[in-house]
């Protein structure tokens, strides 16, 4: 070997050396460029989800806000009590009377006991009564008028089927479960419901 091929070929290898580097900082870039775009769609799609999410739970809390502001606050029974003590007024209580039903005795069989109809009943207890109307399974009674800078109403909603009661401190306009508060005056109250519109008395306006 000459001393003239030695240099040409030290000069070629290292060509091949400097080539394969240039081709290993292309791919490298090649990979860290596409990482880098991965990486940025990501962070935006996690943008998009964050912007939606705060977007349907703001108005879900708006839309509670709203819905709390229509309803009529639900009182206690200690509650009423304490409202009626104040103003002097003393609940009325309507008692429901089971009628006996005699059974016969029978040697074979019993026959079928008699069904008590709960609504004629009430209708009967009420009969006269201008604070209480029955309306379907539900019993209004009108449980006091107030002032306390401005005027309010509370009334008792009874399921006379289940024995349920529900207390309404309303304003006019509010709501009492399915029922409105239309009206307030001085001695009645106008609910409106059931296709219907329902007036309430705190006594016999004819008395």
């Amino acid at each position: 070997m000459s001393e003239d091929t030695l240099p040409q070929q030290v000069n070629d290898s290292t060509d091949e050396v400097i080539a394969k580097d240039n081709l290993v900082a292309k791919m490298v870039a090649k990979r860290v460029f596409i990482g880098l775009l991965i990486l940025l769609i990501l962070d935006f799609a996690l943008r998009m989800v964050f912007q939606a999410t705060d977007g349907s739970t703001q108005v879900k809390q708006q839309t509670q806000a709203q819905s709390i502001n229509l309803d009529a606050i639900l009182l206690s029974e200690a509650q009423v009590n304490e409202l009626l003590a104040w103003s002097d007024i003393k609940p009325k209580v309507v008692e429901v009377v089971k009628t006996p039903v005699a059974v016969k005795k029978a040697v074979v069989k019993k026959p079928p006991p008699v069904k008590v109809d709960v609504h004629k009943q009430v209708a009967a207890a009420i009969s006269g009564d201008k604070s209480k109307r029955l309306v379907g399974d539900e019993l209004l009674t009108l449980k006091g008028i107030f002032f306390d800078g401005q005027e309010f109403a509370v009334v008792e909603i009874e399921n006379i089927v289940t024995k349920t009661k529900r207390y309404f401190r309303a304003a006019k306009g509010k709501t009492l479960g399915k029922f409105k508060l239309t009206t307030i005056g001085k001695n009645q109250v106008s609910i409106s419901g059931s296709d219907r519109v329902i007036k309430l008395f705190m006594f016999d306006p004819a008395s």
